[in-house]
């Protein structure tokens, strides 16, 4: 006996226009990171003035920071198109086996069919043999 699932439409993911304003969002931020005087605050003293040394070490530090969130930009969108495609791949392979589900129910009903019609054309030929049978005795 076949059993046919209902079709469930595949899970629609993460829009386009969510993931651009995601990966835009995070490579702001990655870019704003890269700021030397965001950078610069670390090393405030109370009562010192900032120094060329601070100013570098926050621009190394800026430049680093900025490198590693726009890989992280870049890599949580890449993950991001990963899971939709995954939820793409998923409706498919649903889609794909409510149709051999069904195509296997008509299989099994013409299967059905012609054993019904083949016991009907037995029968058939059973009582004309008994017939002739009768007639011949």
């Amino acid at each position: 006996m076949n059993n046919v699932y209902l079709n469930q439409p595949p899970v629609p993911g993460v829009s386009d226009a969510t993931r651009r304003a995601a990966f835009n969002n995070n490579y702001a931020m990655a870019v704003a990171a890269g700021d030397p005087r965001f950078n610069a605050k670390q090393y405030d003293r109370a009562g010192m003035s900032r120094g060329g040394g601070q100013w570098q070490q926050a621009g190394v530090e800026g430049a680093q920071k900025m490198a590693s969130g726009i890989a992280d930009a870049y890599s949580q969108d890449a993950q991001t198109a990963a899971y939709n495609a995954n939820n793409q791949l998923a409706g498919q392979q649903s889609q794909e086996q409510y149709a051999q589900q069904l195509a296997a129910l008509q299989q099994q009903n013409a299967y059905a069919q012609a054993m019904a019609a083949m016991q009907r054309r037995q029968q058939s030929m059973n009582f004309v043999s008994g017939l002739l049978g009768g007639l011949l005795k």
